[in-house]
């Protein structure tokens, strides 16, 4: 039987993966896929934020640098992680245009 507090963490983990996911669907009609790494980092101190990889395939990201695309993410995002009451502690961002996502597939 798993503990109530633990149930109800995964809960609200969930919850966080399906609106970041909803957030990025109002900006992005590509592939997104938004994963909690926070298994990962298991006693790592992160005030109960978690980890998150967020991997996007989006025709927006053809004509920017890697730093561009980053910053048009933490720009969608940036509220939300400061008014998520430390859910988010850390993003690793996977951000391709297609013709670059599928050059990386062929290798």
């Amino acid at each position: 039987m798993q503990n109530p507090s633990n149930q109800q963490e995964n809960n609200q983990q969930q919850k966080l993966l399906e609106f970041l996911t909803e957030i990025l669907n109002n900006y992005f009609s590509g592939s997104i896929n938004v994963i909690d790494d926070s298994h990962l980092h298991v006693g790592h101190n992160h005030n109960g934020g978690g980890h998150y990889t967020i991997h996007i395939v989006d025709e927006k990201f053809s004509d920017l640098s890697r730093l561009q695309r980053h910053r048009m993410i933490y720009d969608i995002l940036e509220q939300h992680m400061h008014d998520s009451k430390g859910k988010i502690h850390a993003l690793a961002l996977k951000l391709y245009s297609p013709y670059e996502y599928f050059n990386e597939l062929s290798k």
